[in-house]
């Protein structure tokens, strides 16, 4: 299932959770928890999140 909103969670049970940015994988795990961060933190800051991880950029530059 594709949402641009993520509360279909509350009326289906997911094991995985993928964002995806720019036509990329931005990150996958727990989509509870993926949720969560992203009511919390916004998706550009999930995003940002997810290419610090994955080395896409450079976290000494804004």
């Amino acid at each position: 299932i594709i949402t641009h909103t993520g509360f279909i969670l509350n009326y289906v049970h997911a094991d995985q959770g993928h964002v995806m940015a720019g036509g990329r994988l931005g990150c996958s795990g727990n989509p509870y928890e993926i949720f969560r961060f992203i009511q919390k933190e916004g998706y550009d800051k999930c995003i940002e999140c997810a290419c610090k991880w994955e080395g896409i950029i450079d976290e000494g530059k804004d």
